[in-house]
């Protein structure tokens, strides 16, 4: 980025980053979360809502076996 950016009026800015790869791109910008949303390539895209769709299956119902620990689940 050359200067500052206001933000649109839902308080996001668009940024192009340049990267090495897809794969260093998909490594810095899952530390972001839902912070950050990747509207292109295509590819890094889907990768991206293919980890949500993973994320939410585990983290969205009821915990397996009934349980109600916090425990860890190493797979």
């Amino acid at each position: 980025m050359s200067g500052p950016v206001e933000p649109d009026g839902a308080g996001w800015v668009t940024v192009t980053l340049p990267v090495e790869s897809e794969e260093v791109a998909h490594a810095q910008l899952t530390t972001l979360g839902a912070e950050a949303e990747v509207l292109a390539p295509r590819s890094l895209r889907e990768r991206f809502a293919a980890d949500a769709a993973r994320l939410a299956a585990l983290y969205g119902g009821p915990r397996p076996h009934g349980r109600t620990d916090a425990g860890s689940h190493t797979g």
